[in-house]
């Protein structure tokens, strides 16, 4: 909720809604810089992927469309959908 001069309340609309690494794939494509990213379904393709930026250090992200933070979460888990992660 946005507040104007006059004292009275704008709330703002989302009129556009995709997933981060979707985003991330236009601002890459516009030539913006953005966190190396994967899509992973499977622990095995996040495996594969971290050993691919040779780090050891990656963070998972579950992504949904739910309006807003905190939202998401893993299969079998209502923590957190962001987990830090040491291969």
């Amino acid at each position: 909720i946005l507040s104007c001069k006059n004292g009275l309340t704008k709330q703002s609309v989302r009129n556009l809604n995709v997933h981060e690494h979707i985003s991330y794939s236009l601002l890459n494509e516009a030539g913006i810089p953005t966190p190396k990213f994967g899509v992973a379904k499977t622990p095995e393709e996040a495996a594969k992927f971290a050993a691919e930026l040779n780090t050891k250090d990656i963070v998972l992200k579950a992504q949904v469309l739910a309006g807003g933070r905190g939202k998401g979460h893993f299969k079998d888990s209502s923590v957190s959908g962001v987990k830090m992660c040491e291969t």
